[in-house]
């Protein structure tokens, strides 16, 4: 089964982004992907595409691919800025955290994250993008009010 999607790579490894672009193009081949080196530029992209409103919602990216340990911003410093862009509100893209980190306080803060939709270690494979897209979108009014319980 094929998908038409916008998927956001973001990672400072100019190798893992080839590699999982190249996995991206074999599970998807019209699949549109932006590929970022640097999280501020791709915090800029996003900012630049909500503010303009032409095509945001045809332009959006639907998933994110975000990597957690990278110079300048990390990942859950991404998390913390994207949440205030209003495209990302309305759009709701599925955002997963790509990571070669097995630190348990990575994890725990990924899924305490009601922008993360999961975490994956890297790297992505085919046989994950295609178990994780075949998932059920998480309900995050849900996740976000389970959160909030004592």
């Amino acid at each position: 089964m094929k998908y038409s999607t916008n998927i956001m790579l973001i990672d400072d490894n100019k190798i893992d982004l080839f590699i999982h672009q190249r996995v991206i193009e074999k599970f998807d081949s019209m699949a549109h992907t932006m590929v970022f080196s640097n999280a501020i530029h791709a915090i800029t992209y996003l900012e630049v595409l909500d503010a303009t409103k032409t095509n945001c919602e045809k332009d959006f990216p639907q998933i994110i691919f975000l990597d957690i340990n990278m110079p300048e911003m990390n990942g859950f410093q991404f998390l913390n800025e994207v949440k205030n862009i209003s495209a990302i509100q309305r759009n709701r893209p599925q955002i997963y955290l790509l990571s070669s980190s097995t630190l348990p306080e990575d994890i725990k803060m990924a899924n305490e994250n009601v922008l993360c939709t999961n975490y994956i270690n890297k790297p992505l494979t085919l046989e994950k993008i295609t178990n994780l897209l075949a998932l059920p979108r998480p309900n995050r009014k849900f996740l976000k009010t389970l959160k909030q319980l004592p």
